[in-house]
């Protein structure tokens, strides 16, 4: 049984180059370096395993104690996804605790997650999570790149393990997914909040919650990512770098940490630190289709219609979902005197926009500012 979705846990990426029963919390370790100027924000702890009175009369309901062992994995999650009693629904940009994933019948993966190892434990099941390896996913939000990981839950059968996935859908690669300790599953958990909070202009309480999950997992690398990007915010440039350069040696492939350090490096005038990033930077940036919308963007400024039209046809074979890759591509072939394949363009966008977002005529939109 397998159930498969992203949540926006993993690693912030900036615009201009940020590119989103448990046990106890350990005391934050000393190597991170206080938010300067900042007034210090100070986080209850969090059980996000704890079970609510609600959770465990949900649990009676749904669970026989008769059920043998072996069918109650397939019993709860016949219960909680999908149309089963709980209805729970998949929101990427909802991090919640169990209960408050159970509460609201909807939360991103990791709060699915939390919810059925919490409910798993409870009747007797062997649930851990997991983090699941996917193919990159980005996404945009108010200028800053997010690159989305994915979290699942398996539980120990005779036979071999259980999948269960909030999407429903079979994962393609569960072979070479890591099992997360409890205390990982906290760190992403606060890591989400800090990135919203970053993501909400906040940076103290984006730093505390995320200073908080370096405490309680000091080697989840896109943690030091993101904390990081606020540092970097805050005119911290030699802590971020210092936090990128830690993310790198936790995990030598973080495509976000690279990137945000060498923008650092080349805004500090290092440019022989960053000529050692350079081509492994440029590979990266070629998968990730904000890159190519932000170069298009740029090309079409310029009126360079041309190199427009190219790097939004690649930005949307990356990406074909997003529909301002498709509206700008609908200005460019106006631009480029393509009505019929601008037409074309801006009906994609019209049905991939939100509900009531009004796209004009691909020919009445003015050029962007030189």
């Amino acid at each position: 049984m397998t159930m498969w979705h992203p949540y926006l846990a993993a690693g912030l990426l900036l615009a201009t180059a940020l590119l989103s029963g448990c046990a106890a919390q350990r005391a934050l370790t000393p190597d991170v370096a206080p938010l300067a100027g900042q007034p210090d924000v100070q986080l209850d702890d969090t059980d996000i395993l704890a079970l609510s009175p609600a959770m465990l009369e949900f649990l009676e309901d749904v669970i026989d104690p008769a059920v043998p062992r072996s069918q109650r994995t397939v019993r709860l999650a016949r219960a909680t996804l999908g149309p089963g009693p709980l209805g729970f629904t998949y929101d990427p940009l909802r991090t919640l605790t169990a209960a408050e994933a159970f509460e609201q019948r909807s939360g991103n993966c990791l709060a699915f997650s939390s919810l059925f190892v919490a409910m798993a434990r409870h009747i007797g099941l062997d649930a851990w999570y997991q983090e699941v390896p996917t193919p990159p996913e980005w996404s945009d939000v108010d200028g800053v790149w997010l690159l989305n990981l994915h979290v699942n839950v398996s539980v120990a059968a005779k036979n071999g393990n259980w999948v269960v996935d909030v999407s429903g859908e079979q994962p393609r690669d569960n072979h070479d997914a890591r099992r997360l300790t409890d205390e990982e599953a906290l760190a992403l958990y606060l890591n989400n909040l800090g990135a919203e909070a970053l993501l909400d202009g906040d940076l103290p309480r984006a730093y505390a919650h995320l200073r908080k999950a370096i405490g309680v997992a000091p080697t989840l690398p896109h943690v030091w990512s993101n904390l990081g990007v606020v540092y970097d915010r805050n005119g911290q440039a030699g802590d971020a770098i210092r936090a990128y350069e830690i993310s790198l040696q936790l995990d030598p492939i973080q495509s976000r940490s690279a990137n945000n350090l060498f923008q650092v490096y080349q805004r500090e005038g290092n440019l022989q630190a960053a000529d050692r990033l350079q081509a492994r930077v440029e590979k990266r940036r070629r998968r990730n289709p904000y890159y190519q919308y932000q170069l298009a963007r740029q090309a079409l400024a310029q009126h360079r219609y041309e190199d427009a039209d190219r790097l939004l046809r690649r930005a949307i074979a990356l990406n074909g979902q997003d529909y301002r890759f498709h509206y700008d591509l609908a200005r460019t072939r106006a631009l480029l005197g393509k009505p019929e394949a601008a037409r074309k363009s801006l009906e994609q966008a019209h049905t991939l926009a939100p509900e009531n977002l009004l796209l004009a005529a691909a020919t009445d939109l003015p050029l962007l500012a030189d």
